[in-house]
């Protein structure tokens, strides 16, 4: 009984002289900002470093400021300097990850790439151009030609006693520029080729002046020459005959667009020759 009395005592004393040491740590804390028994909360596997111990006054006079200097004009302006808009504006956002974009190689290589498209699409386009061109100048070379032929011919086969000046003769054929014959209408027609066109002239007159044209102007025509056979009158040599022969080409400005003709055809005469 009595060492349990002296053991109780003995432990009383402990637990005075540990709270008279905690009132004494607790009187001592009151100068500092912090208790020196306190430590900063880390996370789980760091080091747990103690707060660092700073008088109360110092504390209290570092408040102070920091309160003047939040409400002073250099705090403003570091704030609007720290701000997004002024960020981006003055791009001083270096640290910000900017959107993906092309290099100046692979500009350069695209913009290589369009400019031989490009070229080659305006090569085919100008060729595209052209070949339509002279297709439509061969469609008017043929219609214009066409007319002028079976215009001659219709009425050298309706018509009667043709009649050729005095010209060379190619295997015993005369071979004229220019054909004379009566028309189905009793009138006289002459067809003839004075330099680059076609004339025919109906009615009494020279055909090389008086004459109209049967071709447009872009027409030159080159070759033109007629072959009658059979012109003797009676039925001993056939029906009269008239072969006629065409060459000729288109007058432009561009020699690419120039095309060439050669034409020929046989008329006979429907009037009997008797």
């Amino acid at each position: 009984m009595q060492k349990s009395k002296i053991k109780d005592q003995n432990c009383s004393s402990k637990l005075k002289n540990s709270r008279g040491a905690a009132a004494d740590a607790a009187k001592r804390c009151q100068n500092f900002a912090f208790c020196p028994a306190t430590v900063r909360d880390s996370p789980v596997g760091e080091e747990r470093l103690p707060v660092v111990r700073i008088p109360l006054y110092l504390a209290r006079q570092s408040e102070n400021m920091s309160a003047s200097f939040a409400n002073s004009a250099g705090s403003q302006t570091l704030t609007s300097l720290r701000s997004g808009y002024v960020r981006d504006i003055l791009h001083f956002d270096f640290g910000r990850r900017r959107a993906p974009g092309f290099t100046l190689l692979e500009m350069i290589v695209a913009t290589g790439i369009f400019s031989v498209v490009v070229v080659a699409s305006i090569g085919i386009t100008l060729s595209v151009k052209s070949a339509q061109e002279k297709a439509s100048n061969i469609q008017n070379i043929q219609d214009n030609v066409r007319f002028a032929v079976e215009s001659m011919t219709k009425e050298l086969r309706q018509g009667s006693n043709y009649q050729l000046p005095a010209c060379g003769s190619v295997y015993g054929l005369k071979q004229c520029q220019k054909i004379t014959f009566t028309s189905s209408r009793g009138t006289s027609v002459s067809y003839c080729k004075p330099a680059g066109t076609i004339l025919r002239l109906e009615g009494a007159g020279a055909c090389e002046t008086d004459g109209l044209p049967l071709v447009a102007p872009s027409i030159s025509i080159s070759q033109f020459f007629l072959c009658v056979a059979g012109e003797a009158a009676g039925s001993g040599d056939g029906q009269p005959r008239v072969t006629l022969v065409l060459s000729g080409a288109a007058t432009g400005a561009k020699t690419q667009l120039q095309s060439s003709f050669n034409l020929q055809t046989t008329v006979t005469q429907r009037v009997r020759d008797l």
